[in-house]
């Protein structure tokens, strides 16, 4: 068997027209893997042998399609014994389309209120799904309030602790440092 050789020959616009089809359907072609190609710089060649494969391929599906055409466009023997004519109205064959037309007209009708209502409804549950959507998370806020709440009273009782206990230091230091400077003047004196 002979070495392969590159049959990478055949440009786009090339194969566009052998296939007449557009550019953009070869593109379609190659990124869809139906044509192998090749690029070389900006251009792009199409392999040689799966082009004449696919021009086979489109030659037979017009060959089955004009066959097709050709057996449709025949004439159609014509019936000429079968007897067709509209059927004639009678009063009976009036009543009952009649009743088939005002039931027609009262199934419409309530199809169309139940049709307003179901929309209705549909409206009405969009909007309970955005009060939902913006409940769930007012929700969760009351919460994180509620715990920021309790944390800032902690806060403030250990300040007020912590206040109270530096006042009792500094007042009791101010009472020594009193008593010291009295006993000093006692002593002095």
């Amino acid at each position: 068997m002979p070495p392969q050789k590159d049959y990478y020959t055949i440009g786009r616009d090339e194969a566009a027209e052998l296939l007449n089809v557009s550019t953009r359907t070869i593109d379609r072609y190659l990124k869809n893997g139906r044509l192998k190609f090749k690029t070389v710089g900006r251009n792009v060649l199409v392999h040689a042998g799966e082009l004449a494969d696919l021009v086979a391929k489109f030659t037979k599906k017009k060959a089955r399609a004009a066959k097709k055409a050709a057996r449709l466009s025949r004439p159609q023997p014509r019936y000429e014994h079968i007897h067709t004519s509209e059927p004639t109205l009678t009063m009976e064959n009036r009543a009952e389309e009649k009743i088939f037309r005002d039931l027609y007209e009262n199934v419409s009708e309530e199809l169309k209120k139940k049709q307003d209502k179901l929309e209705a409804a549909g409206f009405r549950i969009g909007q309970l799904e955005t009060q939902l959507r913006s409940s769930v998370p007012l929700l969760e806020w009351k919460q994180k309030e509620e715990h920021f709440s309790k944390e800032n009273n902690k806060l403030k009782d250990q300040f007020v602790n912590t206040r109270f206990k530096l006042l009792i230091s500094i007042s009791s230091t101010i009472a020594l440092a009193v008593a010291a400077a009295v006993l000093g003047i006692l002593l002095a004196a």
